[in-house]
């Protein structure tokens, strides 16, 4: 099977014309995103800006690199033949701070082969840069994930102004490739190669390349490549930065500004403030355990042993810190995950057009059926407790025997659940009776005897005198209401009857 042929028309080939510069550009050669800034006076920071609308080819790479007024930096290509590791000044990892910590982190990339670092000051700021040179070029991503995962596994944290690594793990970008940081060559302005006590040993450009090949014999390349194999297999794509939400970017504050610790006097009761919100916002503690929690994270935190003056009474602040931040802030509850889609939710089932009910009412229902059960229970047993307090531990202790999970105080004394089990509630609804409904003892007040039929007013106009008799003698007897229609036959008084018999 024939070789496809490598296009190496788009690869540069115009070298410098200096064997310094060739033997230079064997490591450091990748022109495209580079970074540039005018040499800084002493004590100020350069003005770093990127070019991407060309690549910065070899010669002019080379010819660069040798002017003292231009600082230059550069990124990474698919493979590279070094790898380097940034301390600032400031880290906790910086040999100036702590040679224990130091000496850790280049203990636990031995681990994985890297055997021959060579510390390079990076800056009059006394930055520390430590390259590793390899003799075979490895894949760029893969030897960042297996540095990263080294550090990790050991306890360091990735971190701008604490622990970089180069090349760094870069996020995935769909349709157009992502850029690795870039950093700034060695040996510029304020840099210089450094001895095993980490003193400037020298700035020649010739020297720091002989010690370069001699990192590069000097690597385990076996515990290396097994590395990078159990690196590769863990290996975890990383997406483009989102938009953080306010909570997020407020815990991430948070655990930046203690995770710094201490660095002066005077700063106690901020940082047992930030410890007792974190407790409390993000970690949902309260009352002894918050407690605990604060005096636990302030004496592990950095600087506390040389900073903190409240050692001899951090219980008590912590206390007074917990107390007081209880008071003001309460547990973040958190973004709700949505299982199923609005589809899958609130769909229609079959043909019967059904609604499903939404997660949150359907485990309301199930709460209310697992109350009422565990107090009807309780009930039957004679185990339910008349006092209020009581009543709820003993819902809650039955709720995990037997169904493994609890109700919380908060749930029980929610509105919607009191009726199942609070006794002022119970009595209410037991009082309550429908509006139609009568009681059975109540009927018989209404009844005829007591309470006679008022006659129709509509009937023939009687006598006053008869009606006033009527009226007083028949309040007890029955009262006659003749039908509405009833055919009368007239018949003429006794009176007349009588004139008309004498007429006659």
């Amino acid at each position: 099977m024939a070789k496809a042929k490598v296009n190496t028309a788009a690869q540069p080939t115009l070298d410098p014309l200096d064997p310094l510069g060739q033997r230079f550009l064997e490591y450091f050669h990748h022109g495209w995103g580079f970074i540039y800034a005018p040499t800084p006076k002493s004590g100020e920071r350069p003005q770093w800006q990127t070019e991407t609308r060309y690549p910065l080819q070899p010669r002019n790479l080379w010819q660069q690199y040798l002017n003292p007024d231009v600082l230059i930096g550069l990124r990474f290509t698919k493979q590279t033949n070094y790898l380097l590791i940034d301390l600032d000044r400031g880290s906790q990892l910086h040999p100036s701070n702590s040679q224990i910590k130091y000496r850790q982190l280049l203990a636990s990339l031995e681990e994985i082969g890297l055997c021959r670092p060579i510390p390079i000051q990076s800056s009059d700021s006394g930055g520390l840069h430590i390259y590793y040179f390899l003799e075979e070029k490895q894949h760029s991503y893969t030897l960042a994930c297996a540095i990263q995962q080294t550090l990790e596994a050991a306890g360091f944290k990735i971190k701008g102004g604490e622990l970089e690594i180069f090349p760094n793990c870069k996020v995935y970008s769909k349709g157009s490739p992502s850029n690795f940081n870039a950093h700034r060559l060695p040996l510029q302005t304020g840099s210089y190669v450094l001895d095993d006590c980490l003193e400037p040993w020298s700035d020649d450009i010739e020297d720091f390349l002989n010690a370069a090949d001699w990192s590069a014999k000097g690597q385990d390349y076996e515990a290396l490549a097994q590395a990078l194999v159990r690196a590769n297999s863990k290996k975890v794509i990383k997406f483009p930065y989102r938009q953080r939400s306010a909570a997020e970017q407020w815990k991430q504050d948070l655990e930046q500004r203690i995770s710094e610790g201490w660095t002066k006097y005077g700063q106690t009761n901020e940082l047992l403030k930030d410890i007792a919100c974190y407790g409390i916002v993000f970690r949902q503690l309260s009352g002894q355990t918050l407690v605990d929690y604060i005096v636990i994270t302030a004496c592990q935190s950095p600087g506390y042993v040389n900073w903190c003056r409240h050692q001899h009474e951090i219980e008590q602040r912590a206390k007074e810190w917990a107390r007081c931040c209880e008071g003001f802030y309460t547990p973040y509850p958190g973004t709700p995950q949505r299982v199923n889609s609005y589809k899958e939710q609130f769909g229609r089932v079959d043909e019967n057009k059904i609604i499903n009910l939404h997660p949150n009412e359907q485990r309301q229902q199930e709460t209310i059926e697992r109350i009422r059960s565990i107090v009807a229970q309780l009930e039957q047993t004679r185990t339910f407790p008349l006092r209020t307090s009581d009543r709820a531990l003993a819902i809650i202790a039955a709720s995990i025997a037997q169904y493994g999970k609890g109700v919380s105080q908060t749930t029980l004394h929610k509105p919607i659940y009191l009726p199942l089990w609070h006794p002022d509630h119970q009595e209410k609804n037991a009082s309550k009776q429908p509006v139609n409904e009568l009681i059975d003892s109540n009927t018989a007040i209404l009844s005829p005897e007591k309470y006679p039929q008022i006659p129709d007013p509509w009937l023939e106009e009687l006598q006053s005198e008869t009606q006033t008799k009527q009226g007083i003698q028949s309040q007890t007897a029955e009262i006659y209401t003749p039908p509405p229609h009833m055919k009368v036959l007239y018949l003429s008084s006794a009176s007349c009857v009588a004139t008309s018999n004498a007429r006659s």
